[in-house]
C-alpha cells in the first residue's frame, strides 16, 4: 500500500529483457535501501525488489501481465520514473490509500499552464466512470492528485508548484500514455452497484439497475450481488 507521494525521482538505468520478463535496474535517491522482496511503486505500479540493491541502485521484476497493462512496456534507459517505498502502518498518509494496481493506460489530451500551476486534461474510459467523481483521488503515474472536473470522456486535474517540482508530470505531452489508479473506496462502490447504466452524471436510474434497460442486475431478487433501490439510498445515489 502506498500513499500516493513521490519520494524520489529515479532514473531507468538498464532494462534486460528476459522472455516476457523485464529486470529493470534503476537509479534512486530513497532514504532506506530496498531490501529483497520489498514493494516499491515505480510510475504507480507495484513491483518487487531483487536481491542486490544498494543504496544507489535496485532491481524490480516486470512480467507480461503488467507490461500490457502499464506505461512500463515503454520505458527506456536514461527514463526518469517516480518512485514510492512501501507504507508503514504508523505513516501519516498525506496523499491517499494507493495500491499500486493501475486501472487504465489512458492518454493525456492538453498540458495547459493555469495560474500558480498547469492543469492537465486526461482521457477517461467509459467503464471507469462511476470509479471518479469530481473533487475524488486518483493516482496518476503513481501520483495522488484530486479531480478538479469531469465529462463524458475526460477528465482534469490541476497541478500545484509542490507537485510540479516532487515529479515529471510536467514534461507530459498530449497522447502521451499514464498510469491511471481510480479511488479504491469507488473502485468497491462501483463493484457492489455493477456498472452498467451509469450515465454522463455518474448517476445511476433504479429502472437501469434492475435490469429494465438492458443493464446487469447479479444474483437472484435480494442476494448479495442484486442492485435494489436499497443499496441505491444507501450509496447516496438516489
Amino acid at each position: 500500500m502506498f500513499t500516493g507521494l513521490i519520494r524520489c525521482i529515479g532514473t531507468v538505468k538498464n532494462i534486460a529483457d528476459r522472455g516476457g520478463v523485464k529486470v529493470l535496474t534503476i537509479a534512486h535517491a530513497l532514504e532506506r535501501v530496498p531490501r529483497q522482496g520489498d514493494s516499491i511503486a515505480l510510475e504507480g505500479i507495484c513491483l518487487t525488489a531483487l536481491e542486490g540493491a544498494d543504496d544507489r541502485q535496485f532491481r524490480a521484476e516486470c512480467h507480461y501481465a503488467t507490461l500490457a497493462k502499464t506505461s512500463l512496456k515503454n520505458l527506456k534507459v536514461g527514463q526518469k520514473v517516480h518512485l514510492e517505498p512501501a507504507m508503514t502502518l504508523d505513516a501519516v498518509v498525506d496523499g491517499h490509500l494507493v495500491q499500486g494496481h493501475v486501472s487504465a493506460l489512458i492518454r493525456v489530451m492538453e498540458n495547459r499552464r493555469r495560474e500558480g500551476g498547469r492543469e492537465l486534461v486526461l482521457s477517461l474510459p467509459r467503464e471507469l466512470a462511476g470509479e471518479i467523481c469530481r473533487e475524488g483521488s486518483v493516482a496518476l503515474n503513481g501520483v495522488s492528485l484530486t479531480v478538479a472536473s469531469m465529462a463524458s470522456d475526460r477528465f482534469s486535474v490541476q497541478l500545484i508548484g509542490e507537485t510540479l517540482q516532487a515529479s515529471c508530470l510536467d514534461s507530459l505531452k498530449p497522447g502521451d500514455p499514464v498510469n491511471l489508479e481510480t479511488d479504491m473506496l469507488l473502485r468497491t462502490r462501483a463493484s457492489d452497484l455493477g456498472t452498467a447504466g451509469w450515465g454522463r452524471s455518474g448517476r445511476q436510474s433504479v429502472g437501469a439497475a434492475s435490469g429494465e434497460t438492458g443493464g446487469r442486475a447479479a444474483g437472484t431478487a435480494g442476494g448479495a450481488g442484486t442492485i435494489t433501490e436499497e443499496k441505491l439510498r444507501l450509496w447516496g445515489i438516489i
